[in-house]
């Protein structure tokens, strides 16, 4: 059991034109926001789970950003990973990847506010982050969407990138079916 993500966005009520989404939740933060000391409401799925610290410079604004009436400024952070286990089977992460805004409910991944939303139709939120072999990376020609101001606060929340299920883009699709612990098992991530 884990703590869950610090906000669900895609329980914010909304229509698409065609259906409403939510429509018996009003649209207040507490609807969306994990509740306080309540942390059994997360599973981790069973296996192999990373989650590394990014280095400190990455987390913190960039120094001397003007304060006057401007927002905080951050570094982008790395948005590729080469993950490879025990020296021969090998992934891509895609931290800032954005899945289409089309068929996402129900995805295992993190929400955030979504970043490019221009029509009302819209859904407010997207599901960030994917896991491809690193042949199914090679070989993709698709054109995909990808979070541009990707940095340590993700959409606000300073505790983005620390806290686990906040970025879990990252770990749980390398998470395996295996319940039994193997002490061979080695992950390098790149």
């Amino acid at each position: 059991m884990s703590l869950e993500q610090m906000a669900d966005f895609s329980k914010i009520p909304y229509s698409d034109g065609l259906m409403d989404h939510h429509p018996d939740q009003a649209n207040i933060s507490e609807n969306i926001v994990s509740p306080p000391f309540e942390n059994k409401t997360f599973q981790l799925r069973a296996g192999n789970h990373l989650h590394w610290h990014l280095p400190y410079t990455l987390t913190k604004e960039i120094p001397g950003n003007d304060r006057q009436g401007h927002v905080p400024a951050f570094y982008h952070l790395p948005n590729r990973w080469l993950v490879t286990k025990n020296q021969n089977e090998q992934f891509i992460v895609e931290s800032d990847y954005l899945h289409p805004e089309t068929n996402q409910q129900g995805l295992p991944f993190v929400t955030i506010p979504n970043p490019y939303k221009t029509s009302a139709a819209q859904a407010p939120f997207r599901y960030l982050g994917r896991r491809l072999s690193f042949s199914d990376w090679q070989n993709d020609q698709e054109s995909h969407q990808y979070w541009q101001d990707f940095n340590a606060l993700g959409y606000g929340e300073p505790s983005f990138v620390g806290f686990y299920p906040n970025f879990l883009s990252k770990p749980p699709p390398l998470a395996e079916d295996s319940y039994r612990f193997d002490r061979s098992v080695a992950f390098d991530v790149m």
